[in-house]
């Protein structure tokens, strides 16, 4: 989670041996990343196709004090802090459907 918010270099096997994949700060969860000329070979053709890396970002279940503490504050100095269901930032409070997509936004 923390490296996908910061952004970081993961280092990934590919037919052609391990490469590094840039993960850009702010990456989504189902974001994808082409490495250009690294897939499969065309059938009956020249050149390759590009291989497709799939982001996943998983979110932490088990914190300890200190971290949920300090994810606390993260959420605090974002205006995302939670009091109950909805967060404060929530724009209206509006019906059922429209704070589960507000919730599904702020993740």
């Amino acid at each position: 989670m923390t490296s996908a918010a910061l952004g970081t270099t993961v280092q990934l096997e590919t037919f052609d041996g391990a490469r590094d994949v840039d993960v850009a700060a702010g990456t989504q969860s189902g974001a994808t990343v082409t490495l250009e000329d690294l897939g499969v070979t065309h059938l009956r053709g020249k050149g390759r196709g590009d291989l497709q890396v799939h982001i996943e970002v998983e979110t932490p279940q088990d914190l300890n004090s200190e971290q949920r503490e300090l994810l606390e504050q993260l959420a605090t100095l974002r205006n995302e802090r939670r009091t109950d269901a909805t967060t404060v930032n929530t724009p209206s409070s509006g019906g059922f459907f429209s704070r589960l997509k507000d919730r599904f936004n702020d993740l």
